[in-house]
């Protein structure tokens, strides 16, 4: 069985706290345990759970020409719940391809009437 592990303010630092171990922690240790654990955060998922994609909730897509139409642009906004595991590709990106293919679409149309 996994120790408990937890992470309490402490003053201005951090007590990192693993069964019976503790260690004191800056704000900065914080934020760089935060960026490591990130990094590693989808390999321990695939360990975990095969098949699954640990994401990050997109709240809002958008996707538009840039002033000179030669690159699209990709706007996300996260959504402020966190991060959650899941197996299938959300109902939502389906809409999202659909407005890039569309972009496409009609961009190939109006290079053709501008000839």
């Amino acid at each position: 069985m996994a120790k408990k592990i937890s992470l309490d303010p402490e003053g201005d630092d951090f007590i990192l706290r693993l069964g019976t171990a503790k260690i004191v922690l800056s704000a900065e240790n914080v934020l760089d345990l935060c960026q490591s654990a990130l990094s590693h955060r989808q390999y321990i998922m695939s360990r975990l759970h095969p098949g699954s994609v640990y994401a990050t909730p997109v709240a809002r897509m958008n996707a538009m020409w840039d002033a000179l139409e030669e690159n699209i642009l990709l706007e996300m906004q996260f959504a402020p719940s966190g991060n959650v595991i899941f197996e299938a590709v959300p109902d939502s990106s389906k809409g999202f391809a659909e407005k890039i293919l569309d972009l496409l679409a009609r961009k190939q149309s109006s290079q053709l009437s501008r000839h």
